[in-house]
């Protein structure tokens, strides 16, 4: 049976790979063959996909915004992603049908992966010559087929500079976008990236990785001298905070928390990639945020350093009473780590959450002041509350009412924290917000009839009840055809409400 699963994929495929239990297969060149035609399918099923996303989207843009970031968020909700990622789907289910349609049959046949399609429709986005575009895709796609997803990116790389007319204009207009980026991970870490020309981002990693082989050196010396002894502890506020100061040639660095003075005391246990990494880390944030001293040293001393972040934990956490998980600028972070924190803070602001679901009741204050409306509305949500926006920065945020005011009260249950394109997006129509409650909970009905509930928030992690914790619902009568309302000539001002 396995031998008949060669070729093209076939609809049928799927019925027969059901009926075989792969676990049962004894000889290893079944296995594979298996392996092999299960990914056929894969791809014959993508290309499904994308017919269905161009049936969804258009074979071209509309051109206006509005109405392409609808398309968007229909997308995002029914497929369960980000507007980001959904926007992504629809570029290259239009590119596949439009501009590479053998690419489109190669994955049918299961020839080449999703992935490859990918590389290919994001490394062509800025060529517009349709001429150069299909010389470009003869020429890749017998590559594709034998290459991995890796390698088929530099050859993309390569035909790009070699078939694109413009590639030199390009390349000196790349320039100016020049960009850094940061982001949040997990265990209360951040990432800080950077767009440069290659030299810079050369020069600069070659003097990162020199200051990092020193500082490296530095710390294995001086732990097997006995660090120990060189620690001091000091008291701030009500936490006892231990420091350690760490010299190199060029470089001084000061650990400001517990767990900096236990990672470099420990890394006379092991020199491995991991450690001379942390160690390149440390010399850039020296390089940035140190001050040179006149012989030309440069001295970080992490506590000198002035950064506001939120913390936010419970009481019997702070005290040390139970482990609670608490929220550093929005993110989970251990319990431990957000009382270390917590210890620097020179006020604290008091909130009140339901003991139940754990959504905000009351926003404290520091002063006896009411706060406004839209500080306690975007606390309490979070972020932009519409499906599959992920949108989070106070700075983008906007405070929408469901019911437009001044028909709509200013208050808790009418008002919620919506992004400025989502807020644009329901004001032009094409969504509604329905059955509001205080706590932040409602229903949000896309302009295609798509329902999504929006549960309360919890402040803190631990509860169960979460943003859009419910499916997609589909639309109670649903229309014969989208009744989209007219694009406007250009985006609308940000509403001011």
């Amino acid at each position: 049976m396995i031998a008949g699963l060669v070729g093209p994929a076939h609809p049928c495929d799927v019925a027969v790979l059901a009926s075989i239990d792969a676990g049962a297969l004894c000889d290893p060149g079944d296995r594979i063959g298996f392996l092999r035609a299960v990914d056929r399918v894969v791809g014959f099923v993508a290309a499904l996909r994308a017919d269905a996303v161009v049936a969804f989207a258009g074979p071209a843009s509309v051109g206006a915004y509005l109405p392409e970031v609808h398309l968007e968020q229909e997308l995002s909700v029914a497929a369960r992603v980000s507007r980001y990622s959904a926007g992504k789907q629809i570029e290259i289910a239009r590119a596949l049908a439009t501009t590479f349609p053998g690419f489109k049959a190669a994955l049918r046949a299961g020839e080449i992966t999703g992935a490859h399609c990918t590389i290919l429709v994001e490394g062509t986005r800025l060529i517009t010559d349709p001429v150069a575009l299909a010389a470009l895709a003869k020429v890749a796609l017998p590559k594709a087929s034998r290459m991995t997803p890796g390698q088929f990116a530099k050859e993309i790389t390569a035909l790009v500079a070699r078939f694109d007319p413009d590639a030199s204009g390009r390349a000196r207009r790349a320039i100016a976008e020049r960009r850094v980026s940061v982001r949040e991970l997990g265990d209360g870490m951040g990432f800080l990236g950077l767009v440069h020309d290659w030299a810079t981002i050369n020069a600069i990693g070659e003097c990162v990785r020199a200051d990092g082989r020193r500082l490296h050196q530095t710390r294995r010396t001086t732990t097997n001298a006995q660090v120990a002894p060189d620690a001091h502890t000091a008291t701030v506020g009500t936490a006892a905070v231990t420091t350690a100061t760490t010299a190199t040639a060029g470089i001084t660095t000061t650990a400001a928390a517990t767990g900096m003075v236990n990672q470099v005391q420990g890394e006379s246990e092991g020199v491995g990639e991991a450690t001379a990494d942390a160690c390149r880390a440390d010399a850039l944030a020296a390089r940035i945020l140190g001050v040179v001293t006149e012989s030309g040293e440069i001295i970080w001393e992490r506590e000198a350093v002035q950064v506001q972040v939120q913390v936010v934990i419970d009481l019997a956490t702070l005290r040390g009473e139970v482990q609670n998980p608490c929220l550093l600028d929005g993110m989970a972070v251990p319990a431990q780590v957000g009382r270390e924190i917590a210890g620097y803070a020179n006020a604290f602001r008091r909130m009140v959450t339901d003991p139940v679901t754990g959504h905000l009741l009351d926003y404290g204050h520091l002063v006896y002041l009411p706060q406004p409306l839209r500080t306690y509305v975007l606390a309490r949500d979070g972020g932009c509350t519409t499906p599959g926006c992920t949108t989070r920065a106070p700075s983008r945020l906007q405070l929408d009412h469901a019911t437009a005011f001044p028909a709509g009260p200013s208050n808790t249950t009418n008002t919620h924290g919506r992004c400025t394109t989502c807020h644009q997006l329901k004001t032009a129509g094409y969504a509604q917000i329905q059955d509001t409650h205080p706590d932040g909970s409602h229903t949000w009905q896309s302009h295609w009839g798509q329902r999504v509930h929006i549960g309360p928030r919890p402040y803190l992690p631990g509860h169960h009840t979460t943003l859009g914790d419910q499916p997609p619902q589909p639309p109670e009568q649903p229309p014969d055809q989208p009744n989209e309302p007219p694009p406007p000539e250009q985006p609308p001002d940000p509403p001011p409400f």
